[in-house]
């Protein structure tokens, strides 16, 4: 325990941008982990409720990506991998009076306990846990050293993904969660009409994977390995290029008071050309 409070200790000097643990404790009931209290969201909440229809803009999720790629960067050059990037764990923080900065978003990464440093688990999992609907294929099916910084911006870019269309990537009637692991492994993502061909575009590039024609289960570990791996280098390569790329989007979007006033406009004009 000793040396979980010292990984603790040294992860909270990384980046002012990873949640603060104070202290682990355990005893007969199990293990407690004491953490910094944050007054703010998280983008789950964004995303699935309606409580919060002015943070859905595209371009203050953009800028939520970007602050999570700043993180997710110096977490890989110091060889972690979070493994859990997913919508409940970037939170937005508030300031005293509740209000979320839309234009320079504070942005807190959570859920630590799953990180893999230089290749090993801080906890001793038996199996690597993954997450339905946001872990890379490679991850899901645990292939071992493949399970790299791409897998964390994969995971990111599923959740932008949601974050702008506002529902799961990969979706069954039935809510079968078979089936929804098995399109998580092997589907491409699906076009969805509130995102735009650029960002969507930015989205496959970040979510790349092998579209496997049978079960992938049925391949041998090395083959199946092989298509992972090749997958991956259609990826962002690393943390800093991804946020680069998602700096450029952002300086490239108007903002949405912008075009409410372009909108405005046009109405107005359009009715005294009809007069």
């Amino acid at each position: 325990m000793i040396l979980i409070n010292n990984i603790y200790a040294n992860l909270n000097l990384l980046h002012p941008g990873i949640v603060q643990t104070y202290d682990c404790i355990v005893d007969n009931d199990g293990l407690y982990i004491v953490r910094e209290q944050l007054i703010g969201v998280d983008l789950q909440s964004v995303i699935f409720t309606g409580d919060y229809p002015h943070l859905r803009d595209p371009k203050f999720l953009l800028r939520v990506s970007e602050k999570v790629c700043d993180i997710l960067a110096v977490l890989h050059q110091n060889k972690i991998v979070h493994r859990r990037v997913q919508p409940g764990t970037i939170f937005l923080v508030a300031d005293e009076t509740g209000k979320i900065d839309t234009e320079n978003p504070m942005v807190k990464l959570l859920n630590f306990e799953y990180v893999q440093i230089n290749n090993q688990n801080m906890f001793n999992f038996s199996r690597i846990p993954y997450s339905l609907y946001y872990s890379a294929p490679e991850l899901v099916l645990q292939s071992g050293l493949l399970i790299n910084a791409t897998c964390d911006l994969y995971s990111l870019g599923i959740t932008l993904y949601e974050a702008l269309a506002r529902e799961h990537a990969f979706e069954c009637e039935n809510n079968d969660n078979n089936l929804i692991l098995n399109m998580q492994i092997s589907y491409p993502l699906k076009r969805h009409f509130r995102i735009d061909k650029v960002l969507f575009a930015f989205l496959q590039k970040a979510t790349a994977k092998h579209i496997f024609k049978t079960p992938p289960t049925r391949y041998k570990a090395e083959a199946r390995d092989k298509y992972f791996f090749y997958a991956q280098q259609q990826r962002f390569q690393s943390a800093r290029e991804m946020q680069q790329t998602l700096q450029l989007l952002i300086q490239s979007m108007p903002d949405k008071s912008e075009n409410a006033f372009k909108v405005k406009l046009k109405k107005i004009f359009s009715k005294r050309n009809k007069e």
